[in-house]
C-alpha cells in the first residue's frame, strides 16, 4: 500500500498535482488594414538608364562605324536606311542589353549587320551611350 501511496505521489507531482496550469496567452492579433487606408502611389515610365560606355568615346566609334547608315542626324535617312534613333521612340525604349545585342548580332532581313568582329564589347557600349545621350532625347 506505502508503495501505491508513493506512486501516486510522484504520479501527482509530475502532472503538476491538483493545481491546473494556466493556458498560454494567446498571441495578440494584428488589426486589419482598411483598404480606403492604402493608397497607391502612380508608378512614373521609367527612363531608360544611361549605358555604362562612355559617350564621348563613342562619338569616335559611331562617326566612323555608324554614320554611314544611320547619318549624323541620327534619322538613318527617315529610317529608309537604318533605324531612326530620332523619330522611332519605341526603338529607343528599349533596355540596352537589347540594343547591345543589336549591334552585336545584327538584326536579321535589315541593313544592320553584326559588329561583333569588327568592335569590342567597350566600344559597342560606347556607341549606344552616345546614340542615348546625342538621339534618345
Amino acid at each position: 500500500m506505502r508503495l501505491s501511496l508513493l506512486f501516486s505521489l510522484l504520479l501527482l507531482a509530475a502532472c503538476g498535482g491538483s493545481e491546473s496550469t494556466p493556458a498560454p496567452a494567446e498571441p495578440a492579433k494584428a488589426e486589419p488594414v482598411k483598404a480606403e487606408a492604402v493608397k497607391a502611389e502612380p508608378v512614373a515610365a521609367a527612363e531608360p538608364a544611361a549605358p555604362a560606355g562612355d559617350a564621348a568615346a563613342g562619338e569616335k566609334v559611331y562617326s566612323t562605324y555608324c554614320m554611314a547608315c544611320h547619318q549624323a542626324d541620327g534619322k538613318g535617312m527617315n529610317g529608309a536606311l537604318a533605324a531612326n534613333f530620332v523619330d522611332d521612340k519605341e526603338r529607343m525604349a528599349k533596355s540596352d542589353a537589347l540594343l547591345l545585342k543589336s549591334i552585336e548580332d545584327g538584326i536579321p532581313g535589315t541593313t544592320m549587320i553584326s559588329w561583333k568582329a569588327q568592335l569590342d564589347e567597350t566600344q559597342r557600349s560606347d556607341a549606344l551611350a552616345y546614340i542615348r545621350a546625342t538621339f534618345g532625347k
